[in-house]
């Protein structure tokens, strides 16, 4: 009889107070992720990895250490698995050598997203073959905008990889996805094969309540 695989509730796109606009300490949005029954988040800040190493440190078999990265793509470039912080700004050749240099799982955030920086799908298929994945599902992200997303990275024979993309307690592990376990970035390569999405994009009322807060 074969194995039945095991899958744990991960959710790869989180930020903390280290980020612009995010009130939450790193520590409430751990505590959020565990009240949820999350077993694994990774800690994206913008252009920092301090909150989340402070959180790696703490809990290393539940924090990846994580990084969203505004480069000069357009758009930002999530790495995972960091062990240094990729400096903003920089070229794309410069910022995708910097997260190979690292063994980085490297995804595209939430492509089609008129309210985020994103990496136009044009740019996405040039560097397609240096990335890991691209965010098909986010959960601040419209849910149409979503689809769009899956189906771009299906056409592409691109992988796919889902996160809350959350800046409150209340949104962590809005989206994700159910995997087997892994321990770094080989490993969450070949887990994602098998991966399952959960969770949808919001509302476009709750889209344009946001877009009135930032602006």
């Amino acid at each position: 009889m074969a194995d039945t695989i095991q899958f744990i509730k991960a959710d790869f796109h989180v930020h903390t107070s280290f980020s612009r606009r995010v009130k939450a300490t790193p520590e409430e949005m751990l505590l959020a992720a565990k009240m949820k029954g999350l077993n694994r988040i990774a800690v994206t800040d913008h252009n920092t990895i301090n909150g989340a190493i402070r959180l790696a440190e703490a809990d290393p078999d539940f924090v990846i250490v994580g990084e969203e990265i505004t480069w000069a793509a357009p758009g930002e470039i999530i790495g995972l698995f960091l062990k240094e912080a990729v400096p903003e700004g920089r070229s794309a050749a410069y910022t995708l050598d910097a997260l190979t240099e690292q063994n980085a799982f490297i995804f595209i955030p939430h492509p089609f997203a008129p309210f985020h920086f994103f990496c136009p799908p044009g740019r996405i298929l040039e560097i397609a073959d240096k990335i890991d994945a691209v965010e098909v599902r986010n959960g601040r992200n419209f849910q149409l905008l979503n689809i769009l997303a899956s189906l771009f990275a299906g056409a592409a024979k691109i992988q796919g990889i889902c996160g809350s993309d959350a800046h409150t307690p209340d949104d962590v592990g809005k989206a994700g996805m159910l995997v087997p376990p892994f321990s770094d970035a080989d490993g969450l390569r070949k887990s994602l094969l098998q991966a399952k999405p959960y969770g949808r994009g919001q509302s476009i009322y709750k889209s344009l309540k946001l877009l009135k807060k930032v602006f």
